[in-house]
């Protein structure tokens, strides 16, 4: 399928086959598909420990592979651009080619860059998930009402004797 749409988009549209964006598109796609699904089974509400910062090291770790798939994507995809540069051969373009191909390059990089962004839709749709909003806050109130019975982390337990 990908040969056809390439050889279409090769003879009809060569600034769209140049700059290979059928193939960059539906990767990126993908990719957002399975950070979505990694946020979405990630996406857990634990009540036995306390999470003082939104951000955990699972968000962290996410966000760092999140960059590096992100670099990976761009080298293969810039050397896939360069082999047929029309700029770098002299080939004459039309006028509109030049911002024509920067909107592409636009386009597929911020479509690249926000890998961490689906994950965290996931995750949060996983985590809205569990309950309504107003059932969420009256256990939120009930919670915070019985807080006074426990113990504090911060401070030291009484001394017994």
């Amino acid at each position: 399928m990908f040969k056809k749409v390439q050889n279409y988009l090769l003879i009809q549209h060569p600034l769209l086959w140049n700059t290979k964006i059928v193939p960059a598109f539906s990767l990126a796609i993908v990719l957002h598909i399975l950070f979505f699904i990694i946020g979405y089974l990630n996406g857990k509400v634990t009540f036995s420990e306390r999470q003082l910062l939104h951000y955990s090291i699972d968000t962290e770790i996410v966000v760092f592979f999140s960059i590096l798939v992100s670099l990976l994507f761009f080298v293969i995809w810039f050397i896939y651009l360069n082999r047929n540069n029309a700029f770098r051969a002299f080939y004459p373009t039309a006028a509109k080619s030049l911002y024509l191909q920067w909107l592409i390059l636009l386009c597929v990089c911020l479509l690249n860059i926000t890998y961490a962004v689906s994950y965290s839709v996931g995750k949060s749709l996983k985590t809205r998930s569990y309950y309504s909003e107003n059932e969420a806050h009256r256990r939120l109130s009930t919670i915070s009402l019985a807080g006074i019975f426990l113990e504090d982390d911060d401070q030291p337990p009484p001394p017994q004797t």
